[in-house]
């Protein structure tokens, strides 16, 4: 075969609107199929308002939240938000995380948050207590969404084990032992890029570790919606983009008995998190320009819009 050949052969193989992604598309150690899922559990959108017989809406700063006799400031991350349920909507099939310039709570800006059941769960807003409202034993969770757009903004697709803390169903296993599955991250100002992660180990900070990778694209995350997704069964945890397979983490890869194997393999299950920060040290503390937010700006920049939630098992 010419080595003009050889070149297109290449160029086509990391074409599906991906630079060349890492290589556990092509050698994954145990065989993979996305077929043959069936739908279990899925939110639409399509009314005019967020169902909270399916999600909790988290407010604040995160500095409600005491944990390990650490006051979870800026939400352990030195997020510069404060999360308002005044922020999300649901419009036209969508979910709407909008990020907004106001001074609210001691914060210069507000956003929003939601989950099936909380991070850092705690006192609700006039009484009561985060309740976890689902959680995936294993399986596999699309999400379509569209990014916000610019530096500044932190947008995130997420899941944290049940056994983050006392308000769940089971005994208290703290984070980042309880396990953390990021299905998407993305460092505004560069939406051609998106991290897929966990997050696993003791207690913070005696030994936490991370295990994941970006992918580059020929396009914006911005610009258009996109499958966010990950399937994982006792074998290992697979990240797809628009139903392709991108990256493969396998359990027998983690750190032990560091990983707890819990969460990550069904015994115990995950929330769906989902939300739009401001600032924060994954962006290394930027904030955004001011002129997103003016009032002729385009709204899309500075929201995450969610189309649809969809969770499946075998």
């Amino acid at each position: 075969m010419g080595k003009i050949a050889v070149i297109t052969i290449i160029i086509l193989m990391c074409s599906f609107t991906l630079s060349c992604p890492p290589t556990p598309t092509v050698f994954d150690r145990f065989p993979y199929s996305d077929e043959g899922w069936v739908l279990v559990w899925s939110d639409e959108f399509d009314g005019d308002s967020l169902d909270e017989t399916k999600w909790n809406i988290e407010t604040g700063t995160g500095s409600q939240y005491v944990v390990n006799g650490v006051t979870i400031y800026g939400w352990g991350n030195n997020e510069q938000q404060y999360y308002r349920k005044e922020n999300i909507t649901v419009k036209d099939g969508k979910l709407i995380l909008e990020a907004r310039k106001e001074y609210y709570g001691g914060m210069n800006y507000t956003s929003a948050k939601i989950s099936t059941g909380a991070i850092k769960q705690g006192p609700l807003e006039g009484g009561g207590t985060f309740p976890i409202k689902y959680e995936v034993k294993m399986g596999k969770v699309e999400i379509r969404a569209k990014s916000s757009r610019g530096e500044g903004f932190w947008p995130a697709l997420w899941m944290i084990g049940a056994d983050s803390n006392e308000f769940g169903p089971y005994p208290v296993n703290g984070w980042p032992g309880c396990g953390e599955m990021d299905i998407m991250e993305i460092k505004g100002g560069n939406e051609n890029r998106y991290f897929s992660t966990i997050h696993y180990g003791e207690l913070f900070p005696t030994a936490y570790w991370s295990n994941g990778n970006h992918i580059d694209l020929n396009h914006s995350l911005a610009d258009d919606f996109n499958v966010y997704a990950i399937a994982w069964d006792k074998n290992a945890m697979r990240f797809l983009l628009n139903g392709k397979l991108w990256q493969s983490i396998y359990f027998s890869d983690l750190e032990r008995p560091r990983a707890n194997l819990k969460a990550f393999t069904g015994e115990i299950g995950f929330a769906i998190n989902m939300n739009l920060s401001v600032g924060g040290n994954f962006i290394n503390g930027k904030l955004p320009s001011d002129t997103v937010f003016y009032q002729d700006s385009p709204l899309d920049d500075r929201c995450v819009m969610i189309d649809y939630v969809r969770v499946y098992r075998r």
